[in-house]
This record gives C-alpha cells, sequence and structure tokens, in this order.
C-alpha cells in the first residue's frame, strides 16, 4: 500500500543492461502504472523513491522518483521518455537502444542486487494532512479528526511493483552444411 517500503531481489543470472519497474494497482489495469485508476494520463508515478543496493551496501543512493522517471531517460540517450507516469529506469549503459557496440552490463544475481522502493502518491498538488484547514458554511474552523478519511479507500489501495530487465546474450550464427542453411544459437556467455 501507499507510505510502504519493499525490496525485491534482482536475482538475474544473465549481464543486464538496464532495469525498469512500475508499480500497477492490484485490482486495476494492467498497463496503468499510475495512482489514478480510471485515466492514466491523470495519474502521478506511485514509486515515490528507489535504491539499488549490493548485499547491504547502498549502489544507487535512494533518490526521487524524478531521477529515474524524467533524468535518467534524458542522461542515458533514450529514443524517448515515456509519456505516462510511472515507467523508473535505472541504466548500466550510456546508450540502451544500441545494440551492436559493447558496453557495460552486470551480473546482478552475482552483486546481491536488491531493489528498494518506496510507494507513495508524488501528486505535487497534495497538501500534507496536518497543514490541511476545513471550515464550516459559517466559516468556523472544522477539527480535523472529525472528518471522516480517506473515502475512496485511496490509501489502503494495494500495488504490485514488476519488473523489466534487459539482457546481454551472445548470438552465434554459423553454416550448417547438413542442412544447408544458417543455425543461429543464444549462448550464455
Amino acid at each position: 500500500p501507499i507510505g510502504t517500503k519493499d525490496q525485491i531481489s534482482l536475482d538475474i543470472k544473465k549481464p543486464v543492461k538496464y532495469v525498469i519497474w512500475m508499480a500497477s494497482l492490484e485490482n486495476g489495469n494492467l498497463s496503468n502504472y499510475t495512482t489514478n485508476r480510471e485515466d492514466v494520463y491523470k495519474g502521478w508515478n506511485p514509486c515515490s523513491a528507489a535504491e539499488i543496493r549490493y548485499g547491504n551496501e547502498s549502489r544507487v543512493k535512494e533518490a526521487s522518483h524524478e531521477n529515474f522517471d524524467e533524468d535518467e531517460y534524458f542522461d542515458f540517450n533514450w529514443p524517448k521518455a515515456p509519456k505516462e507516469a510511472g515507467y523508473n529506469v535505472h541504466s548500466y549503459v550510456y546508450n540502451p537502444s544500441d545494440i551492436q557496440n559493447a558496453d557495460n552490463a552486470v551480473i546482478l544475481k552475482e552483486c546481491g542486487a536488491s531493489l528498494i522502493v518506496t510507494l507513495n502518491d508524488t501528486d505535487p498538488f497534495i497538501i500534507p494532512e496536518e497543514e490541511k484547514e476545513y471550515y464550516d458554511e459559517d466559516g468556523e474552523p472544522i477539527p480535523v479528526e472529525s472528518i471522516k478519511k480517506d473515502k475512496d479507500n485511496s490509501d489502503k489501495d494495494k500495488y504490485i511493483v514488476y519488473i523489466i530487465t534487459v539482457n546481454i546474450r551472445k548470438l552465434e550464427v554459423y553454416w550448417d552444411d547438413k542442412t544447408g542453411s544458417l543455425k543461429y544459437i543464444f549462448t550464455d556467455n
């Protein structure tokens, strides 16, 4: 739910170019990674902060969602950033769309890597509860305690965090004399 921090093991055995993560409402549209159940273009990123750890050491220090859903796309030559909120990325390579040139990649399993995601509503227009003031029709202040909170149950919405990695694999191409055709084999090294 909103207001929680989840640690997800990145147990990936192949070299990883980049890691993408999104959080989707548990009972919502599977392609909506925002806080708005009805309209993906009116929602905000539910992943308010993230950190990548190698074992107990912070490898990518905790940073706000702007670092992962805006800055990374522009800093690392992505073809374009997503229009919808909620897509977060950390790149280990300088040019993620380049498939020919060798670049850095990390075997996350060997690093004991984990992704720590903080779930919160990143809507910049939300006023913190302690700063809200309520008044009745006569202009008299209403105590915050007397107002029924969370009418739409949004504080209790549960999210599922999805992770996508792009891995590097070697493709061997050779001529097979028996069949008279090219053969393709992906190898793990």
